[in-house]
């Protein structure tokens, strides 16, 4: 395969590359067929670059300040997989409004790890 990665691009997901047909893949999935399927606009977020980014806040607060608590906010999007996924690597989440909050409680979100 002659697929060609972003060198040193940060704005695209971990596995993100050009692809044989010259459209850009993440994770073996390219965006045009996605594009195809679903229609545009659409928003395509990666599992794997989610996590490591949660991984990335972690160790580096956590270096500078033992025990962080590292936040985030729903209001920014608050889907339901996403606060799995979240909940899955030991966050906290803000939360302001009821249904937020009902997102939260939708996903068994830890409660400890709620902030209202």
């Amino acid at each position: 395969m002659n697929n060609k990665t972003f060198d040193g691009s940060d704005i695209f997901p971990n596995n993100s590359f050009v692809n044989e047909k010259n459209n850009i893949s993440i994770n073996d999935v390219d965006l045009k067929d996605l594009a195809e399927e679903f229609g545009t606009p659409l928003y395509v977020y990666d599992e794997e670059t989610i996590i490591n980014t949660i991984k990335d806040f972690q160790n580096s607060f956590n270096s500078e300040i033992e025990n962080s608590v590292i936040s985030y906010s729903t209001k920014a999007f608050s889907n339901p997989y996403i606060l799995n996924l979240l909940n899955e690597n030991a966050m906290s989440i803000d939360v302001v409004t009821g249904g937020e909050l009902a997102v939260a409680k939708y996903v068994d979100f830890s409660a400890e790890r709620i902030n209202f």
